[in-house]
């Protein structure tokens, strides 16, 4: 019994690093992971093409995207939750998006501070963690680094992103991301 206890911790690194996105029964962005680096804390994920609908207007980012899935846009049209919700943060400022299933046309967003974007395939660096509740910022800047340790330079330094998974009224394990573009 202890032998195997033993085992599962030393793998435990494993199963968390290598584990997929919560998506349950919410749509999620396909990637295919090229790279798992256990040493490092990390892996490589190539996303498929994806497009998303973003506001970088200072405030209220998540109402504006939450009315313009819940109809605010040119069709009135509702749109499900997705997950992750992500922020880019630049030297110019953040950046919040929700994905959009690529089994809709997307509705054009009625409020000029909500775009469209389409992001072209593409690679990331990313550290998974998990916390039991809503990380701070300070956690989120803590992996992080760790990440840009772990790949030493090797990304592109003018954004980062944090992926979260999870409601804001989630109890329980909450797993979260950081991404890095990889160069």
């Amino acid at each position: 019994m202890q032998t195997a206890v033993i085992f599962l911790l030393a793998c435990l690194p494993f199963f968390v690093l290598g584990q997929q996105p919560p998506c349950g029964n919410r749509d999620c962005p396909s990637y295919t992971r090229t790279q798992l680096n256990v040493t490092g804390g990390y892996e490589v994920r190539r996303y498929d093409p994806s497009q998303w609908v973003v506001t970088s207007a200072p405030g209220r980012s998540f109402r504006r995207l939450f009315r313009y899935i819940g109809g605010f846009n040119d069709q009135g049209a509702k749109i499900s939750m997705t997950v992750p919700v992500l922020r880019a943060q630049r030297a110019s400022g953040s950046t919040m998006m929700f994905y959009l299933p690529n089994t809709i046309v997307p509705p054009t967003p009625t409020n000029p501070d909500v775009q469209l974007l389409d992001i072209p395939v593409k690679e990331f660096y990313v550290r998974v963690f998990n916390t039991n509740s809503k990380p701070q910022p300070t956690k989120y800047q803590q992996e992080l680094q760790a990440l840009k340790t772990a790949v030493d330079g090797q990304y592109n330094d003018t954004v980062s992103y944090t992926a979260g998974y999870h409601s804001p009224w989630h109890t329980g394990v909450r797993q979260n991301e950081v991404w890095l573009e990889k160069l």
